[in-house]
């Protein structure tokens, strides 16, 4: 049967981001990111059907993840390669994942409220081509997509999500 052990969002040793905290999302899914790519480097020779990802969980405070691997308990030797991988879990960020975390979370907490919302409407130029955010029917703010804490790749995705509703809108 398919199962999952959850391993933690980050390494034993390290903090990892508080679902209350500012910037919570984003600073998780680094930290997540980092944490699936550092046990894929540690762990290389899975057997199939044997893989590591994230889960969302719901918490009182909202929703977090966490790195699970997920796996078929049926299966010995793939029940036997998660019990190496728990019993050889990282303490620590290795350097790879460490220079990921830190260097992510600096780039994070440099986007305040109002960078990052000019920010986001100079990138909606790149999706609208010939139009401009004002020039569109009022139908969506960019401050509906948009928060503090969002890293690169997720402000072009709520961007672009931003821009094609606001396009939507014409046709409404």
């Amino acid at each position: 049967m398919k199962n999952y052990i959850p391993l933690g969002p980050t390494p034993n040793n390290e903090d990892c981001a508080q679902v209350s905290s500012d910037n919570f999302k984003a600073q998780s899914a680094i930290e997540i990111a980092a944490y699936i790519a550092q046990l894929k480097r540690m762990f290389l020779d899975l057997p199939p059907g044997v893989t590591i990802t994230s889960k969302a969980f719901q918490h009182d405070s909202g929703t977090y993840r966490e790195v699970v691997v997920n796996y078929d308990d049926n299966d010995k030797n793939q029940a036997d390669s998660v019990i190496d991988i728990e019993n050889n879990l990282p303490e620590n960020w290795d350097k790879e994942a460490k220079n990921i975390v830190f260097s992510k979370k600096d780039e994070i907490s440099k986007l305040n409220e109002d960078a990052l919302y000019k920010e986001a409407m100079k990138r909606s130029g790149c999706c609208l081509l010939e139009f401009d955010w004002d020039d569109l029917p009022d139908t969506n703010s960019m401050w509906d997509y948009i928060q503090v804490g969002m890293s690169s790749e997720q402000l072009d995705i709520a961007v672009k999500e931003a821009c094609e509703n606001r396009i939507d809108g014409i046709f409404v």
